[in-house]
């Protein structure tokens, strides 16, 4: 009978054993984690001035070019350019028709007197005086 006995009280003993260790790891991670709280207080008092900045790191690799912008609006036109040189000369035009004759002009002055004309030939001898 003895040894019913000491296999129950160990088979007791164990489930003592058993629930033991699961209670204990929870109880130390709240000890764990009150005592992390504690140090992250005593951080938090120990800041004191900013420090001076460090210097500037080196340059990372370019980037990717983004999508191209929508198109911009028109610009101011451009200023009038130098007139350039004549050009040759080209053919003449055809003539053209003549126009109808223009309104008389007034009459002008009486010229000058001619020159005395030659002599003529002697009359014949005819009755005289006498008229018809």
């Amino acid at each position: 009978m003895s040894k019913k006995k000491g296999k129950k009280t160990s088979a007791k003993s164990d489930e003592k054993k058993a629930l033991d260790p699961v209670v204990d790891p929870i109880q130390a991670l709240q000890d764990r984690l009150a005592a992390v709280e504690e140090q992250l207080a005593q951080f938090a008092l120990r800041e004191g001035p900013v420090g001076p900045q460090g210097p500037a790191g080196p340059a990372g690799p370019q980037g990717d070019p983004g999508p191209a912008g929508p198109k911009g609006d028109p610009g101011a036109p451009g200023r009038k350019g130098d007139i350039g040189s004549t050009g040759p000369a080209g053919p003449a035009g055809a003539t053209g028709a003549k126009g109808s004759a223009g309104p008389q002009g007034p009459k002008g002055p009486a010229g000058p007197q001619g020159p005395k004309g030659s002599a003529g030939a002697p009359g014949s001898s005819g009755e005289s005086g006498v008229t018809t």
